[in-house]
């Protein structure tokens, strides 16, 4: 009878001074840095009125990374996206698809490298935009990953921006 009682004392104190610890180790997953994907418009092209040159630009927090899946979608009342450049860029060795849709503002990309030890910022793609109308367009980059070279293909994104940039045409 008597360890009945200690049971009914012993157990709810356990889970009273666990509790705290689970907190704590769940703050903790959420403070590990990870990944940054944002955009850099082309400073040149503000001056072009008919086209906006945006950067998609990976910086892995000192991660090494070798492969990316990018879902960028835009205001298509505002732009129409015409190119996907990768240039001599050394993080897309391979691209393994892109699409353009305009109808629904969305861009896909999937592209990676060889090279596993890429661990430093370092763009990934160049898009070309023809300006339809003038206003505020807003850019979304929720839904891509960055994806860790670890051999378990691990998003490491921890910061998808939305941005947002003025269109003068």
């Amino acid at each position: 009878m008597k360890s009945t009682k200690y049971s009914f004392i012993i157990l709810p104190l356990l889970i009273v001074l666990t509790l705290p610890l689970a907190n704590f180790t769940a703050q903790a997953e959420i403070l590990i840095p990870g990944a940054e994907l944002f955009l850099l418009p082309d400073y040149a092209s503000f001056l072009d009125k008919n086209t906006l040159l945006v950067d998609i630009v990976v910086n892995p927090e000192s991660q090494a990374i070798n492969a990316a899946n990018i879902n960028l979608t835009f205001d298509q009342t505002k732009l129409a996206a015409t190119d996907i450049n990768y240039g001599d860029n050394s993080f897309c060795q391979f691209v393994i698809s892109q699409e353009i849709d305009n109808e629904l503002g969305l861009i896909k990309i999937a592209c990676g490298t060889a090279d596993n030890n890429m661990a430093t910022t370092t763009t990934i793609a160049l898009i070309t935009f023809a300006k339809i109308q003038s206003g505020l367009a807003k850019f979304n980059l929720s839904g891509s990953e960055v994806l860790a070279a670890d051999g378990l293909g691990t998003n490491i994104l921890a910061y998808p921006e939305i941005h947002n940039i003025y269109i003068i045409k």
